[in-house]
């Protein structure tokens, strides 16, 4: 019922969209950032995952391990009036995290450990610019995202289990504009307030929960970049 009602809200923000044909409207917009993260071996530093929990990883003397983060968002817009711009997005994520050589409890022999997590997203958001007029452009994006994650777990080659998340979302960033010409703009964007309520399920025993997030978060691992095309 929780992903119905996330479509049905998505499909009436898409339908506003569509309909916005003001003397004010500008140009089309088309764009997309990204952001990284990886780890090896180091000390605890905080990270921002794609289920929006901010954790800490650790390795142990013995044993190594990695942790890699992608993130690309894709986007289709229109400038309704000069301050605002509403917008389509699309999300692709993915986590790679993998301990080798790991003591378990009550084994003589380490194992390796792998967890892969998918997440495909769909989202609206609408661009509230500050300063529209100048070259580099302050603005405030809040957005409505739908998110599918899908985690799975992995124990030397086997496969142990995993979850499926569906979640939806509600949250601001802020962020700059620079544009180099007419058409073209670069972009940076860091995460603010987000949020999440969703529910997840085992993949073997179809066990389950509902789960509630709410965050703040202004540093490094929530910063993006990325360009756009104005036509």
């Amino acid at each position: 019922m929780k992903v119905v009602t996330s479509f049905a809200v998505l499909l009436f923000f898409t339908h506003i969209l569509s309909a916005q044909t003001s003397d004010n409207a500008k140009d089309m917009v088309a764009g997309g950032y990204l952001s990284f993260n990886t780890q090896h071996n180091t000390i605890p530093i905080p990270l921002f995952n794609i289920a929006g929990i901010p954790g800490f990883l650790y390795s142990s003397r013995d044993s190594e391990l990695t942790d890699t983060y992608f993130n690309f968002t894709s986007y289709v817009g229109k400038e309704v009036s000069p301050h605002w711009l509403l917008g389509i997005q699309l999300v692709y994520a993915m986590e790679r995290y993998k301990a080798f050589d790991v003591e378990t409890f009550g084994q003589t022999d380490t194992v390796d450990l792998r967890r892969n997590d998918n997440q495909y997203g769909l989202g609206l958001f609408g661009r509230f610019m500050i300063n529209p007029e100048s070259k580099f452009i302050a603005f405030i994006q809040p957005n409505l995202n739908f998110s599918y994650v899908s985690g799975r777990d992995f124990r030397d080659e086997t496969e142990t289990g995993g979850q499926n998340t569906y979640s939806f979302s509600l949250g601001a960033s802020g962020g700059v504009l620079y544009e180099i010409s007419d058409h073209f703009r670069l972009t940076s964007r860091i995460g603010v307030l987000s949020f999440t309520a969703g529910h997840w399920e085992d993949t073997e025993s179809d066990e389950g929960n509902n789960f509630t997030s709410f965050g703040t978060t202004l540093n490094f691992s929530s910063l993006s970049f990325g360009f756009e095309y104005k036509f």
